[in-house]
């Protein structure tokens, strides 16, 4: 198979969570691989709010800005978005702002 990401991922299997905003609900998530650009990530049960979502890194603490550009099953491939970068300025880049100061 033919490898298209930019940075390789390194697998882990760290615990999470997710969320598309303030009204939308927190869920847990399983994160198997990680790198600076995006991560691969196992819901347990149901799916993903949104094509645009936040994800934190319990061991981490670390919040990313994020968009869902794949789905297996219950298995999604996200990449991060970063400051500036024109799809997440073109998608409301702002919105990430609410989520940074959201409690979850």
């Amino acid at each position: 198979m033919l490898e298209r990401r930019a940075k390789a991922r390194r697998r882990v299997c760290y615990q999470g969570s997710v969320t598309a905003g303030f009204s939308d609900p927190v869920l847990s998530v399983h994160i198997r691989d990680l790198s600076e650009t995006g991560a691969q990530v196992r819901l347990p049960e149901g799916a993903l709010p949104g094509r645009r979502i936040a994800l934190r890194v319990d061991r981490t603490n670390r919040l990313y800005d994020a968009e869902v550009v794949w789905r297996a099953m219950e298995i999604y491939g996200l990449r991060f978005r970063h400051p500036g970068d024109e799809a997440g300025e073109a998608a409301g880049g702002a919105g990430f702002e609410r989520w940074r100061r959201a409690s979850f």
